[in-house]
């Protein structure tokens, strides 16, 4: 029975409350009175029952829920489970409806096992951006009392203000290096056994691009180097695109202050870096292909405190170290297609590709490694410049890449799957290799694919295969359920090999 007070009120007698379409009995709020305030935008249940696929699942003698598009302050749905580390768990969620650009979740989690852990959110939004504040506390963990009081403090920040401005902010901090082993959390960005703390302000325009960055990070290990924090690094890159019909110009500047609290003596406590990087760009592009020839030269300039080290620890390093490298680089990339029967008619896309690279071997013994890392080995890494982020290691290259891509698309031109393939000819023999052998001239075949199911399902698998030594030297597989756009599972699978070489 439904009674009707004016246009605003209705009251329902054993009713029913879901989101599923009609005669869809996924879940459901079954009450034996359910009272609708369209002003309020809220309902209020009376003897409540949730009930998935006409099965109770659990009930309340009073609820208030939301119909509308605001937020109501109250309980959130607790959480009850059971493990053998934490033992018996009641989570208890409170949303603060504060203000329409600012709210607020508190979390009271019992654990049998271990004590009352109180965890907080609390978002915003401005004219200076968006951002995130969480915080967690474990007081006395009942089961590592040796750690004593647990917590946890994470800040994000990500904002574009007057038009050229952006500020972005990533803090977090923990009391401890076991704190992610033992606590469930999702406090902070974690990277190779380190948690994040930097900050970073930019201005751009068409041609500018500037920032300042501060980063340190706090270590989750005991066996890591402590690594270098930036303290800060300056950019300011400039582009000018189109300088004549078939040539743009830019120039890569930055200085960094890298400072350690590492007190060892194996690694300069300081070290100023000033890198600036002019290049030339021919770009020639068609629909059909393009051809593009770029030439760059690397200028670098260090400082490094070698004072601070201990005597057998210095090596070749040098306190004053000027370093210029030339790189050259042509390519050239053809787009073809066609309409194909396979897989029940889809276009087929092959994508060949080549490219030369040339940079000469410069000895660079004499500098420290201070935020250089190898970047991923993949098919798209046959075509970088560089073998590593960052510039204090500079590989030299005299070799020629080569490789192609297939694509498949349906009805809608919606990429279905895609297959790539190629590897490296080393024009000069005897580059550097870990595993101390003489290798052929012949990188190892990279081959990458994905398959897009049905925009919900996604597979990607990459190999590389050494033909010389008949042996696979790396592999590594993913499975992903998408729901929308979040990741709701997530399978993976990577062979890494005993050694990699390096050419």
């Amino acid at each position: 029975m439904i009674r009707v007070e004016g246009k605003a009120y209705y009251e329902l007698e054993d009713g029913t409350i879901t989101s599923c379409p009609e005669d869809d009995n996924s879940w459901r709020l079954v009450s034996s009175s359910i009272e609708i305030d369209n002003e309020k935008e809220e309902a209020t249940l009376y003897n409540p029952r949730f009930e998935i696929q006409k099965v109770p699942v659990f009930y309340l003698p009073w609820l208030t829920v939301p119909i509308g598009d605001n937020r109501k302050t109250g309980f959130l749905y607790p959480t009850v489970s059971y493990g053998t580390s934490d033992g018996f768990e009641l989570e208890i969620p409170f949303y603060w409806n504060l203000a329409p650009n600012y709210d607020l979740e508190t979390t009271a989690k019992y654990m049998s096992e271990r004590g009352t852990q109180l965890d907080g959110k609390f978002r915003y939004l401005s004219q200076f951006g968006r951002g995130e504040v969480q915080g967690q506390y474990l007081a006395d963990d009942q089961k590592y009392p040796e750690l004593g009081d647990r917590w946890g403090v994470g800040y994000k920040h990500y904002g574009v203000f007057d038009k050229n401005w952006k500020l972005e902010v990533d803090y977090a901090k923990v009391s401890d290096i076991y704190y992610f082993r033992d606590i469930s959390s999702s406090i902070g960005e974690r990277e190779d056994g380190q948690l994040l703390q930097q900050g970073k302000i930019s201005w751009r325009n068409n041609n500018w691009d500037t920032s300042l960055l501060v980063r340190d990070f706090q270590l989750l290990s005991t066996t890591q180097d402590l690594p270098y924090q930036m303290m800060p690094q300056l950019r300011a890159n400039y582009y000018l695109p189109q300088v004549t019909d078939y040539l743009d110009f830019d120039v890569i500047s930055h200085i960094t202050q890298f400072k350690t609290d590492d007190e060892r003596g194996e690694k300069p406590d300081s070290a100023t870096r000033v890198h600036i990087e002019p290049g030339i760009k021919i770009p020639l592009t068609t629909t059909w292909g393009g051809w593009e020839t770029e030439g760059r030269l690397l200028a670098t300039y260090y400082n490094q405190d070698i004072s601070s080290m201990n005597p057998g620890s210095v090596g070749d390093l040098e306190e004053n170290v000027t370093r210029v490298i030339p790189e050259f680089r042509t390519a050239g990339t053809l787009y073809l297609e066609r309409d194909t029967t396979v897989f029940g008619g889809y276009t087929q896309t092959l994508e060949p590709r080549v490219q030369y690279l040339y940079v000469p071997e410069e000895d660079q013994s004499n500098i420290f490694n201070y935020d250089t890392t190898l970047l991923q080995q993949d098919y798209y890494g046959l075509f970088r410049t560089r073998k590593f982020s960052g510039v204090d290691k500079v590989v030299a290259a005299n070799q020629v890449s080569y490789g192609a891509t297939t694509r498949f698309y349906d009805s809608n031109y919606r990429e279905r799957m895609n297959l790539s393939f190629g590897q490296i000819y080393y024009i000069e023999d005897g580059s550097d290799s870990s595993s101390g052998q003489d290798d052929s001239n012949y990188s190892a075949w990279a081959i990458e694919t994905d398959f897009n199911f049905n925009d919900y399902l996604f597979y990607h698998g990459g190999i590389q295969y050494d033909i010389s030594d008949e042996e696979i030297q790396l592999a590594n597989s993913t499975l992903e359920y998408r729901q929308g756009a979040v990741y709701t599972d997530q399978l993976s699978l990577c062979i890494s090999p005993i050694h990699r070489r390096l050419r």
